[in-house]
């Protein structure tokens, strides 16, 4: 009966801790940057991509708790202005992004100089988490996957500022998303036009766990811990 009862409390306790890892990443970067704009209230476009992972990775876990994001930016020296940058999570519906969650956000200064750089910003240690979201199987067959999204405030029509886009190496649909606060509503999936259009992924790394249901575990040691007085 003590056996039992070890093994419950450290299932209830191992629920309550993160032991992330670097579970996604994108970061070979190209010359171009992508920046979704206003909406009609003049806030900014969230811009969202797609981060999969597949079934070997999470074992079916239904859930990702999200303890790191680090995004790049491409901006161009000092006319890129310190903004608030912000950052999101979301899950798919069919081929769609729901309306995003606010993971955090934090203001950037200003670039310097004149020349094009890539601006690296994190959100989160990797320990504590900052959001639990759902995985969808059905968008990419034999995938698990979410979205992490990101808007940014300098969204005037000469901005400067954008999110960098990348050539892998994790595993991406080659599209992305966008969500309208201002019509509450989502477009995509989308990608870029032109006769040699670049990949339609950005530079993004993400931290995190593969979960079951949040609660499952602490659920399952509540009735553990029952059944172990019952018997006693």
């Amino acid at each position: 009966m003590k056996t039992m009862t070890f093994v419950v409390a450290a299932l209830a306790a191992s629920a309550g801790v993160a032991h992330a890892a670097v579970i996604y990443s994108n970061t070979t970067q190209t010359t171009s940057r992508y920046n979704p704009g206003a909406d009609g209230n003049g806030a900014p476009i969230i811009a969202l991509d797609d981060v999969p992972f597949s079934l070997a990775d999470t074992g079916g876990a239904t859930h990702l708790e999200i303890t790191k994001v680090t995004i790049g930016l491409r901006r161009q020296g000092a006319s890129s202005p310190a903004q608030q940058l912000n950052f999101y999570a979301s899950s798919f519906a069919g081929s769609a992004v729901v309306a995003p969650t606010l993971l955090g956000g934090f203001t950037i200064p200003a670039g310097t100089g004149t020349a094009f750089f890539t601006d690296i910003h994190t959100l989160g240690n990797g320990v504590a988490v900052l959001g639990t979201v759902p995985l969808d199987y059905a968008l990419v067959p034999g995938f698990g996957t979410a979205a992490i999204g990101i808007s940014f405030s300098d969204t005037a029509a000469t901005a400067t500022t954008g999110w960098r886009v990348t050539n892998g190496p994790s595993p991406n649909v080659n599209a992305f998303w966008i969500w309208d606060s201002n019509l509450g509503t989502q477009f995509g999936p989308l990608v870029f036009g032109g006769a040699t259009p670049p990949a339609a992924t950005f530079y993004l790394i993400v931290e995190g766990n593969f979960v079951p249901t949040p609660g499952a575990l602490a659920l399952l040691g509540l009735g553990g811990l029952c059944v172990t007085r019952r018997r006693r």
